[in-house]
């Protein structure tokens, strides 16, 4: 119907949708033709917001399959795109993809940059706000720099208590945990990832679940 009516914005829909559906169904590469499609009617229509949304799927869709490299490209492509449109939440969020992406390959000036970025657009969303100081907190647990990662962990657990779910402090209680662990403080560190483990239940997403009971693992 979208592709019969001519409405390229409509088609545009359809097609990041069925992608985003092929995706989850574990059809990727028809998804991403879906992507690549999308992606591209809408830079020929200057449709911006449309475009950076194709390229944030396709960006989530390679960053599933550990494609690092590739799907920075899609998260700079769209980080770009939200700039010019003075789209403040979303900027903030991709940059903190993108400063994700750095900090899994080690790449750390790069990932505190992008972190920063995203704090600093953030503006009043607690959520952005939590999740920048959360990838500062892993940015400086990487290097070392335990007495800076505490301070951003801590200020992203005060945040979190604003926030519903317990799915954002269980993350920071993560980074925390091998914080603790890395500074030969195991009880200290098997407390924090043993309180969140009992925070958690059969609505919270299971490898979150999983996630701790690795790092648990790893402690003991």
């Amino acid at each position: 119907l979208a592709s019969s009516n001519g409405n390229n914005t409509e088609k545009i829909k359809a097609m990041l949708n069925l992608g985003m559906i092929l995706d989850l169904e574990g059809n990727i590469k028809l998804a991403r033709n879906y992507f690549d499609d999308a992606i591209e009617l809408a830079s020929n229509i200057n449709d911006y917001d449309l475009e950076a949304t194709s390229l944030l799927e396709y960006a989530v869709s390679l960053t599933y399959t550990d494609e690092k490299i590739k799907s920075r490209e899609k998260y700079q492509k769209a980080f770009n795109l939200f700039k010019i449109l003075k789209n403040k939440n979303r900027l903030a969020l991709t940059a903190i993809n993108i400063g994700n992406s750095f900090l899994n390959i080690s790449n750390f000036n790069s990932a505190i940059e992008y972190f920063n970025i995203g704090l600093k657009e953030a503006g009043e969303n607690v959520r952005t706000q939590m999740l920048a100081l959360r990838g500062l907190g892993d940015v400086y647990t990487n290097l070392s720099n335990y007495t800076k990662a505490i301070d951003y962990y801590e200020q992203a657990k005060e945040i979190s208590k604003l926030l519903k779910g317990i799915s954002a402090t269980a993350k920071i209680n993560i980074g925390l945990g091998i914080l603790y662990y890395n500074l030969e403080m195991p009880q200290k560190s098997l407390n924090v990832l043993k309180h969140s483990e009992a925070q958690l239940n059969e609505s919270v997403n299971p490898y979150l679940k999983l996630e701790i009971e690795q790092k648990i693992g790893i402690v003991l």
